[in-house]
């Protein structure tokens, strides 16, 4: 999907393993990516291919938590909205979803073919475009998701875009804010799925600057130092698991 910049970083892995990168290769987070890409073919083989992993994890991660307590649900990074889609089809009793993404994505994925093709009424969905770097930009939520987002960022963008979910609700009052952080996480040894962790986490550290797969561990330390609460992990379907986060407002 990523063509030459993939073969390129790929020649740098020895020197990645051993902290001897050059300063002048290029590295870079997936958002910046695809904030500056206008390559319209790109976006499209990208695009795809986030649908195709939403779809098939999707129905295991819709069944195994309970969304039914939420009325309104963002999914920060959503792309074309199959995740948070087949979480409306699900609990109908959600009053509305957004789906949040980089202007670039959400310019070619606005059509909302994926709510439609699983009548889920246009009035209970919307595509924002914006930067979860930027808390202004965020919408308003009692809950958001955050599915294969947080391993393409190193830990200071991490820290930032869980900030920014809270700034952008702090002027709410008496409110419980949740976030589901849907991830591989490396599991302490023995864990048969940590092979395909692993492996996404060499690709990711080919790919970005600094980004990588984590253990649950460090994303409660990830939580706690931008004042969330870890709930619980749900090990859902290998590799990807749940971790659920709340903070009162």
């Amino acid at each position: 999907m990523f063509g030459s910049v993939l073969t390129n970083a790929s020649l740098q892995f020895h020197k990645i393993v051993y902290n001897q990168t050059d300063d002048k290769v290029d590295s870079f987070d997936m958002f910046t990516l695809l904030n500056k890409c206008n390559d319209k073919e790109f976006l499209s083989i990208y695009n795809g291919a986030m649908t195709t992993m939403s779809i098939e994890a999707g129905i295991k991660l819709v069944y195994g938590i309970d969304f039914s307590r939420f009325k309104t649900i963002v999914d920060l990074g959503g792309n074309r909205g199959t995740f948070l889609a087949q979480i409306l089809k699900k609990y109908s009793n959600i009053q509305y979803g957004i789906v949040f993404d980089l202007s670039p994505i959400i310019n070619e994925v606005n059509n909302g073919e994926e709510f439609i093709s699983r009548e889920v009424s246009n009035d209970k969905w919307s595509f924002i475009s914006g930067d979860m770097l930027d808390f202004s930009t965020i919408p308003l939520a009692d809950a958001y998701i955050l599915k294969h987002i947080l391993h393409g960022f190193n830990d200071n963008k991490c820290l930032k875009v869980l900030s920014s979910i809270r700034q952008a609700n702090e002027n709410k009052k008496n409110s419980l804010i949740t976030i589901f952080i849907v991830e591989h996480i490396i599991f302490p040894e023995g864990a048969t799925s940590n092979w395909q962790t692993y492996g996404l986490d060499m690709a990711m550290a080919i790919l970005t600057d600094n980004a990588r797969e984590r253990t649950q561990y460090e994303y409660e330390d990830l939580l706690n130092k931008t004042g969330w609460k870890f709930i619980k992990l749900y090990p859902i379907q290998a590799p990807n698991s749940v971790i659920e986060a709340q903070f009162y407002c």
